[in-house]
């Protein structure tokens, strides 16, 4: 099941406009290294032009890390697909495309792209959900001691005063 509700803003945008809701901010938003603007062997035809096209853009931004690089190829084929059904839409007539379900072929590619964009987090609502772990967080220190234990919570009742015996 997906997430349900609005999709987050994104937390520099929450930040630029002083975030206005009061919610917390996500600062452990993962950081991954940023791709190498060379396009992966089998792009071709719609899907290359895409990648020279987009992908300096992202990569120079930050947007596009070494980690997706898959997913933004395969967004890349998904756009060749699209233009490949929009041209056979074109060449037999739109009344005979939807006989032969052209048309529904396209949808279900547009749809995967919408998906894939998303993943991708190349729109900026997307990525505001992630959180990373980091290694700032430390355990809290061990108490040996049965007394300590019990002082550090009844401890603060009087003010962490030990009363004399």
């Amino acid at each position: 099941m997906g997430k349900r509700g609005r999709k987050r803003t994104p937390t520099a945008l929450a930040r630029a406009r002083g975030n206005p809701g009061h919610r917390p901010l996500n600062d452990e938003e993962p950081q991954y290294e940023v791709a190498e603007s060379t396009p992966p062997k089998g792009l071709k035809g719609v899907a290359l032009a895409l990648w020279k096209t987009h992908a300096p853009e992202l990569i120079t931004t930050g947007v596009l890390k070494a980690v997706a690089v898959p997913l933004f190829a395969e967004l890349c084929k998904i756009a060749d697909e699209i233009a490949e059904w929009d041209r056979l839409i074109t060449k037999v007539g739109l009344d005979a495309a939807k006989t032969l379900r052209y048309t529904a072929e396209r949808a279900r590619a547009r749809t995967l792209f919408k998906g894939y964009y998303s993943e991708l987090g190349l729109s900026p609502t997307s990525s505001a959900g992630v959180r990373a772990r980091h290694s700032r967080r430390e355990a809290p220190p061990a108490v040996d001691q049965p007394a300590q234990r019990r002082r550090r919570f009844f401890g603060v009742i009087d003010g962490g005063q030990q009363k004399k015996a």
